[in-house]
């Protein structure tokens, strides 16, 4: 990326590029079957490989071609589709932001492009309003999207916000919009995580300026609880650097 641009030019370059796709395709709701998407788009390939590596899948998408196999689970194949659909938005992503596309693109490019296709931001502020804040929910209504791609949208919150994804007991990611949380939960979260890990029961705690919500995502073979921390200004939270 060209050192005279920030993360907050290619965030809203993309944003502009992925809502006039959105738009072109006449997609305005989730949720939305990107394989099958994928495989309408003429200039994309789909072959079927169970020998094919995930870096080999990346590889393969950035040159058009969508390799599925029956080993995937469907989270995985959306998202790889997904990919495959952004590396074709890349150059105009380029020609947004007047730099010329090469090969050696950098991730971050890719990366934001999947986010802004699964979750666009618009999207899941809607979804939001109309659950009234319950992120069960919005798993639902952007079915087949990785958890992790939309429970990111948090973080677009104006409020000091710390997303956290339990699976199976281990703390698999800590996000912030701006605090410096550090790589362990709170002991709040910890009483809020272990009551919804126990129950299968949303929980929303607060104590001392912080409030935390937790939410159950159990399935019968696996089983997965996401923090949302939201900390004010003046609250007291242990190691919180703002």
């Amino acid at each position: 990326m060209d050192a005279g641009l920030t993360l907050e030019d290619l965030q809203h370059a993309i944003d502009r590029v992925v809502g006039n796709y959105l738009e072109g395709m006449r997609l305005y709701r989730p949720p939305v079957d990107w394989v099958d998407l994928a495989q309408s788009i003429s200039g994309i390939r789909t072959e079927v490989s169970e020998e094919a590596t995930g870096l080999g899948r990346k590889r393969a998408a950035s040159q058009g071609k969508l390799l599925l196999g029956e080993s995937l689970r469907e989270e995985s194949r959306q998202r790889l589709a997904a990919q495959t659909i952004a590396h074709s938005l890349i150059p105009q992503v380029g020609e947004a932001l007047g730099v010329e596309t090469g090969e050696k693109l950098p991730s971050v490019w890719v990366r934001i492009l999947v986010e802004r296709l699964m979750v666009p931001p618009a999207w899941f502020r809607e979804v939001w309003r109309e659950i009234e804040g319950n992120l069960a929910k919005a798993l639902d209504r952007f079915e087949g999207t990785p958890i992790d791609l939309v429970a990111q949208r948090l973080l677009d919150s104006p409020e000091p916000t710390v997303l956290s994804i339990v699976d199976h007991g281990a703390l698999v990611l800590r996000a912030s919009n701006g605090p410096r949380p550090g790589k362990t939960l709170w002991p709040l979260e910890k009483e809020c995580l272990a009551y919804v890990a126990n129950f299968s029961r949303t929980r929303r705690m607060s104590q001392g300026g912080m409030t935390v919500w937790c939410w159950p995502i159990h399935k019968s073979d696996w089983k997965k609880e996401i923090l949302r921390t939201v900390v004010s200004e003046d609250g007291d939270a242990p190691g919180l650097d703002m």
